[in-house]
């Protein structure tokens, strides 16, 4: 097993990734705009490939746009100009994630009543559900969370939309 790293080493990486992430971030926001595609936010669509794929939000934007607040279908053209954007900020972020749960596992280890940080925007950030806050880690700024909790749903027989198939629920 290899030895860990130390945790300065772990966040100059970690620092590096953010950086990354965020001038992606940016990119895909000017971009988006000058195409006019600007009801949809870049953190939607990062979110949106982040959860599902940058494939699968390529044919989202292509087949059904409105999924994901665009208004209109972008051409081929439009496409070839967001997808790289789109890859950089996925895997900055994906590196982030991985440096700072690397960061969080040290410091958990050392007390184990750390409380443990994501990334949201590309800030570290401690989401106390019992308070109903999220609070910044470099900056201590709390914000109120609206906290639902929500039944989960079995998507196997849901269709593409997310809508009950009513044919799959009657059998």
């Amino acid at each position: 097993m290899p030895d860990k790293r130390d945790i300065k080493e772990i966040e100059r990486d970690l620092s590096g990734a953010v950086m990354a992430f965020n001038v992606s971030r940016a990119n895909l926001g000017a971009t988006l705009r000058s195409l006019e595609l600007r009801k949809a936010s870049e953190d939607r669509l990062i979110g949106f490939a982040e959860e599902f794929g940058v494939d699968q939000l390529m044919r989202t934007l292509q087949e059904t746009p409105e999924l994901v607040d665009v208004d209109r279908r972008p051409t081929i053209a439009e496409l070839a100009k967001v997808k790289p954007q789109l890859v950089a900020a996925h895997d900055a972020q994906a590196r982030a994630d991985k440096y700072l749960a690397e960061k969080e596992d040290i410091l958990r280890e050392k007390d184990p009543n750390h409380a443990k940080a994501i990334l949201l925007g590309g800030r570290e950030t401690v989401i106390d559900l019992k308070r109903g806050i999220a609070r910044d880690v470099e900056t201590g700024r709390e914000e109120a969370l609206v906290v639902e909790r929500v039944k989960a749903r079995d998507l196997a027989n849901t269709d593409e939309y997310g809508q009950d198939d009513e044919d799959e629920m009657e059998r």
